[in-house]
């Protein structure tokens, strides 16, 4: 490769990686920061800040994707986050069921305010055969 290509080549992945970037903030659904308040089973303590994205994503037709930054991240459908957000509660529990004994339940819990907007989020996979659990709460969110 001599010297003008390469730089064709870097211009373009750049480009393309910005325009990546792009495309994921356009489906950022909300984004808030707060501190660890609970921890089991990651690398991370209770105390520290942390980052809460919420974003949508075309994966089974349409679902949400539930992001702790640097511990974890749970997906789930769309629709069952409508299902779970019709009954008026402070307290939303979405899960999807472990299908065999590698692959652990994996729930999602949001705590709500008055105003609708999430005051804390928990991320938390379930081993039922194996009885383990990992779980994570980002608690006193502020929206970014």
């Amino acid at each position: 490769i001599d010297m003008m290509n390469a730089s064709r080549l870097l211009v373009l992945i750049l480009g393309s990686t910005l325009a990546f970037q792009a495309c994921a903030f356009e489906n950022l659904v909300g984004e808030y920061i707060g501190k660890l308040s609970s921890v089991e089973g990651y690398r991370a303590n209770v105390g520290d800040p942390c980052a809460v994205l919420v974003g949508k994503s075309d994966m089974y037709g349409g679902s949400l994707v539930f992001e702790i930054r640097d511990v974890e991240k749970l997906t789930m459908e769309t629709r069952n986050v409508e299902k779970a957000l019709k009954p008026k509660s402070d307290t939303v529990k979405i899960h999807t069921p472990g299908s065999s004994f590698d692959k652990p339940a994996e729930i999602v819990v949001m705590k709500l305010g008055d105003d609708g907007t999430m005051q804390s989020l928990k991320l938390m996979r379930h081993w039922g055969q194996q009885h383990r659990e990992q779980s994570v709460t980002c608690g006193d969110l502020l929206k970014k």
